[in-house]
């Protein structure tokens, strides 16, 4: 079982997330459980997601579009109300983060995506399905804490 801070400092110091300007936070957004033993990722934090990793009994999501955004009215609305809902029933934390995830020259998206297609288009196994579950959502247990 894994820390839900110690999680998040991790993530935070790896990806130098607040060093980055960004069009909304960075780090955790909705405060969940103590623990962690299950992260579920996704793209986008949409009530699909959440349901999901309710389903599979995660404590943590992390996504790549949070939920909050400079550009969105700051009152809820009725879709965010359900994203919510879901999140708080479940006990269950969000953590989003966009330019740290895109920029990071060795997890992030685009290296992650480099990394797995060669000159030609295809993964080194030389299937282009192979570098696309690569980094499914799948929810995954988080690794005992070293403290």
């Amino acid at each position: 079982m894994t820390h839900l801070t110690d999680v998040i400092s991790y993530l935070d110091e790896l990806l130098e997330a607040p060093d980055f300007p960004d069009y909304g936070p960075n780090g955790l957004q909705v405060p969940g459980p103590e623990d962690v033993t299950i992260v579920a990722t996704g793209v986008s934090a949409h009530l699909d997601l959440f349901t999901q990793a309710a389903e599979a009994g995660a404590q943590l999501v992390i996504a790549h579009h949070g939920l909050f955004w400079d550009f969105h009215p700051r009152s809820l609305s009725p879709t965010m109300k359900d994203r919510l809902r879901v999140l708080f029933d479940n006990d269950i934390a969000l953590a989003g983060y966009h330019l740290p995830l895109d920029a990071h020259p060795e997890v992030g998206n685009n290296a992650l995506i480099c990394a797995a297609l060669d000159s030609s288009g295809r993964s080194r196994s030389g299937s282009t399905a192979d570098a696309a579950s690569a980094s499914s959502g799948a929810p995954r247990r988080a690794s005992p804490s070293t403290s």
